[in-house]
């Protein structure tokens, strides 16, 4: 499998991935309130971890780091990663 370069990906491509998985990307810190609160009702409503309200940033950490356990442990952990992984790539 060969990878592309972020640079080489179309920026309308990019744009829809942000607007499909995570309309706050380019606003948060890696973690979104808004999104948890939004997963934590909706799966109030069915009864069941229906959703995660994961950001990308997220997403990453668990697929590369961790793995995809619905445990609060490893929800918790992928919260921490996410903030210190968007801390150290953009250390305004």
């Amino acid at each position: 499998q060969e990878n592309t370069p972020l640079s080489e990906v179309p920026l309308q491509c990019r744009l829809a991935v942000m607007a499909i998985e995570d309309r706050d990307f380019l606003e948060h810190s890696g973690v979104s309130p808004t999104g948890i609160f939004r997963a934590m009702v909706r799966n109030v409503i069915k009864g069941r971890w229906a959703e995660g309200g994961s950001t990308i940033t997220q997403q990453l950490v668990k697929n590369f780091f961790l793995n995809s356990q619905k445990t609060l442990r490893r929800k918790v952990e992928e919260q921490i990663l996410a903030v210190l992984l968007e801390t150290r790539a953009n250390p305004d």
